[in-house]
């Protein structure tokens, strides 16, 4: 997932939060397949 530093920062604190967690979550669910 690629996201552009300018909408980057454009994101509020909270959103990027939300996206953070999105990630992490699907990371750790890859992490178990394997």
């Amino acid at each position: 997932m690629k996201i552009k530093a300018g909408n980057w920062r454009m994101l509020s604190e909270q959103e990027k939060l939300f996206i953070l967690e999105a990630v992490s979550f699907f990371q750790s669910r890859t992490k178990k397949r394997q």
